[in-house]
């Protein structure tokens, strides 16, 4: 997805201008920072809104249970807990879409979980790939 924003805003004509080019610049870290704002820039600047769908709603999972492992030490972080909203949404869905036990905010990966994960992944990738194909049809990356 970085390769694909980051091919879209060079290619894209308003980059010529000295402005535009300021004003990326003081924006791209932001960018790239979270998955949610990636989403936000495919669709606020390029038109590619996948924000919604079932297959990016179902990767959410895959990216909870990655902060999991690498910034919660196998355990919900601090940060997805804090929002209740968040919360609940995880605790449903690491469960309904990759198998994942829970134990209070330990996270048990079950022999299913890599198949799962790996599963949505993919489906997110073509899923991604399509909309923005379907947009810019001429892409290639």
């Amino acid at each position: 997805m970085d390769k694909v924003l980051k091919h879209l805003f060079d290619s894209d004509e308003a980059m010529t201008l000295p402005l535009a080019k300021k004003l990326h610049a003081e924006v791209e870290d932001s960018i790239y920072r979270s998955w949610e704002s990636r989403r936000k820039w495919l669709s606020s600047a390029f038109g590619v809104n996948i924000a919604g769908d079932k297959q990016s709603q179902d990767f959410n999972a895959v990216i909870d249970l990655r902060n999991c492992i690498v910034h919660g030490d196998g355990r919900l972080t601090d940060l997805q807990v804090a929002k209740n909203k968040d919360f609940f949404r995880i605790r449903e869905d690491l469960p309904r879409i990759l198998g994942v036990g829970l134990n209070g905010r330990i996270v048990i990966i079950t022999p299913d979980t890599p198949l799962k994960a790996a599963t949505v992944s993919r489906d997110f990738i073509l899923h991604f790939d399509r909309a923005v194909l379907n947009k810019f049809s001429n892409l290639s990356i």
